[in-house]
């Protein structure tokens, strides 16, 4: 009884669960600086952290639209938004160090692709999709059939393929094919020497 239930309930946690799929995480390297306020150090941190995200928010975008894309004054706005939106989780190393009077801070920042490009979408700076979904295909007339100008464009070419066979099983009766012949033939001869 168990058995006969085991299979269907299997069968059904598997289409009833969803698919997980694991987005794609980049990173990006920002530094920020800030001067050192002995009296408050606190906010000293926080402005260099601020300064650390906003590049590496810049090298964000300047992956995912173009390089030129910093110095367009919509995009420089929309910056200080998505800069409050990622929050100090998705910093993953930090680096201090001190220059003079400046206090300067290395981080590395991993967002969520999909995440990103939705903040960009919502601040209106998203690029075309003709830019996201790039597709290349490349087909080499040497191996493929050749186009002939004179028929239409589109042209179907099926393939069949033996699943079933095997290597061996081909090249066994591709042997025991050529002994029968070889066999056969030796037969031939010696009864055309016996009418002789």
């Amino acid at each position: 009884m168990k058995s006969k239930l085991i299979l269907p309930a299997i069968l059904c946690l598997c289409f009833l669960t969803p698919l997980i799929v694991f987005a794609e995480m980049h990173e990006f390297q920002g530094e920020g600086t800030a001067p050192i306020n002995p009296d408050n150090i606190s906010s000293t941190r926080m402005a260099a952290t601020k300064n650390a995200k906003r590049s590496a928010i810049n090298a964000a975008i300047r992956k995912f639209i173009g390089p030129t894309a910093a110095n367009d004054p919509k995009v420089k706005e929309a910056i200080e938004n998505i800069l409050t939106q990622i929050d100090d989780s998705k910093i993953i190393s930090r680096k201090a160090d001190k220059d003079g009077d400046n206090y300067v801070l290395k981080i590395t920042l991993k967002v969520d692709d999909l995440e990103f490009r939705r903040l960009l979408q919502t601040e209106g700076i998203a690029p075309s999709t003709d830019r996201t979904s790039k597709i290349l295909v490349l087909m080499d007339e040497y191996h493929t059939t050749s186009t002939d100008m004179q028929k239409p464009l589109k042209e179907v070419v099926e393939y069949s393929h033996d699943k079933t066979a095997t290597s061996e099983a081909s090249l066994s009766a591709a042997s025991s094919a050529s002994s029968e012949t070889k066999a056969a033939a030796r037969e031939s001869s010696a009864s055309s020497a016996s009418y002789a």
